[in-house]
């Protein structure tokens, strides 16, 4: 009985060693373990059922991410939009300029008046700057908002897409997104909208999806991983869609914007010089403007503590669209 009892003890014990070998590996080499986000940001985002998630109305105060520096101020209006200025009643009747992309073009992690949204409206007070970005979106969810806010824009002159090279992996919702998206859960970003091409190169559209959730996720790294490799597993195949699924979305804005008889202008706000030159003859090639606005992201210009673009390289940005945007105008 014994010689029949041992044998499994000691597999019993080997796998159990080989689990906390595991678990303690990853804790000390995985860097997503760990991953959460700060304690002191408010839930700014509210469920969407066609977007995912979207800007939540409200005035909201936190400290600063560094504890050192003044608190973070943010003012979403009724309709999503971030506050450009102080006069929060304007009519949509007035020349306009709308800003969607994610949260390099909303300012997350810096107050209002330190977004380029803001230093944009300042420049050119005698146009309306309506800024939808929101944190987390990819172009097609841009694309989603655009859709439904553009109808309320009684003149609606440009229409600017922040566009950021990781927009790529959103579009599809790749596995390493999704991940990330479900350990930030609590900040309402949970259910991602994406897009895929079907074998004959069309654009299929998919409702938002959920990322899978294991239980104990978050008290175990072993966890966690297995369920990153289970993501990775269903979302195979997404990466060489990655070009195609972006143009046609960028395509698709285009289209949408000039039925109301605005410009769209895609500016480029970071990204690898391949990806981004990439991008921008594509862009040039089917008739759509773009500005290279990107900055090398240096400390200097970040936001202690958090890592998001800090006041200074908002301005930077501001100073690239406004100088582009001048020539336009004239």
């Amino acid at each position: 009985m014994r010689q029949k009892i041992y044998p499994i003890i000691a597999v019993g014990l080997g796998v159990l060693i080989s689990l906390v070998l595991a678990e303690l590996t990853l804790r000390i080499f995985w860097p997503l373990w760990g991953y959460s986000f700060d304690k002191n940001e408010p839930v700014m985002h509210e469920f969407d059922p066609v977007l995912g998630w979207k800007n939540k109305p409200g005035h909201y105060i936190y400290p600063a991410y560094d504890g050192v520096g003044p608190d973070v101020r943010v003012i979403f209006l009724k309709d999503g939009s971030r506050a450009t200025s102080g006069n929060v009643l304007r009519e949509k009747n007035g020349k306009n300029i709308i800003l969607v992309g994610c949260s390099y073009t909303e300012g997350w992690a810096v107050s209002d008046q330190e977004t380029f949204a803001w230093k944009l409206q300042k420049k050119f007070p005698h146009l309306n700057f309506y800024n939808y970005g929101t944190a987390g979106y990819s172009t097609y969810q841009s694309l989603l908002l655009l859709q439904r806010v553009i109808p309320f824009f009684k003149k609606s002159t440009i229409v600017i897409y922040g566009f950021t090279v990781g927009h790529e992996d959103r579009n599809l919702a790749r596995s390493d997104w999704l991940f990330i998206m479900s350990l930030v859960s609590q900040r309402g970003q949970v259910y991602l909208p994406y897009v895929t091409i079907d074998s004959e190169g069309t654009l299929i559209r998919h409702a938002p999806e959920r990322s899978a959730m294991f239980p104990f996720r978050k008290q175990s790294a072993l966890i966690a991983f297995s369920e990153m490799l289970y993501v990775r597993f269903k979302t195979r195949g997404r990466l060489e869609q990655r070009n195609q699924a972006t143009l046609k979305l960028v395509m698709e804005m285009q289209k949408l914007v000039n039925s109301y008889g605005a410009m769209l202008i895609i500016v480029i706000l970071d990204g690898t010089n391949e990806r981004a030159n990439f991008y921008q003859i594509l862009l040039q090639k089917n008739g759509i403007l773009c500005f290279d606005c990107r900055v090398p992201p240096t400390p200097d210009l970040l936001v202690p503590g958090e890592g998001h673009p800090n006041d200074r390289l908002h301005s930077l940005w501001a100073d690239c669209i406004s100088s582009r945007l001048q020539r336009l105008l004239h």
